[in-house]
């Protein structure tokens, strides 16, 4: 009986450690979508809460989409964001570069007025247009066509 019992514990762990990587998995796929909104633009909502780890998928696969889908804009969308660490605006800094660097024009939208604190005591000054909404973004690089 004593084996039995350990058998199936040792199920009952590997249960647990696939349903972690399940999540993991999916919090992977739902981390930062990538959308095309108009011709070679891109929208990435962030959602949720964002740390170092989570910044990294969602730049990694921000980087991919946009080498695939041959992208001119990405509007980068902070409306969804429920919290931050503090190296957000380092983070920020860091997405909107590496998007210069592939010659892609950045738009920031929604920021909320507690990041804007943040950004401005951290005294981060983005060279992007800043829009309220993804809708004004989209607008003004409709009129740049």
């Amino acid at each position: 009986e004593n084996i039995i019992g350990y058998v199936v514990m040792l199920m009952d762990v590997t249960t647990v450690v696939e349903e972690e990587r399940r999540k993991e998995e999916i919090i992977r796929d739902l981390s930062g979508p990538v959308l095309t909104v108009w011709d070679n633009t891109l929208v990435i909502p962030i959602l949720g809460i964002v740390d170092k780890n989570r910044f990294n998928i969602i730049l990694n696969k921000l980087l991919k989409q946009c080498e695939i889908e041959n992208a001119e804009n990405v509007i980068i969308d902070f409306v969804g964001i429920k919290k931050w660490n503090k190296e957000i605006p380092s983070q920020i800094n860091e997405m909107i570069s590496s998007l210069d660097f592939m010659g892609i024009q950045c738009y920031l939208v929604g920021i909320n007025p507690e990041l804007a604190r943040s950004l401005a005591s951290e005294r981060k000054m983005f060279k992007v247009p800043i829009f309220r909404t993804t809708k004004a973004a989209i607008k003004h690089i409709i009129s740049l066509n």
